[in-house]
């Protein structure tokens, strides 16, 4: 699953067991998966 930090806007591919949260790791804000997922919902 690819991954942009809305924070820092690092971009990388997770392939972590977590269904929840993930942490950057460039700056380790924590991110809600499930939020990125429903923004994301519709998009092409």
């Amino acid at each position: 699953m690819k991954i942009v930090c809305p924070k820092c806007k690092h971009k990388w591919d997770y392939s972590g067991k977590s269904k929840y949260y993930v942490t950057c790791p460039c700056c380790y804000r924590k991110i809600n998966i499930n939020k990125l997922k429903n923004k994301n919902v519709g998009k092409k």
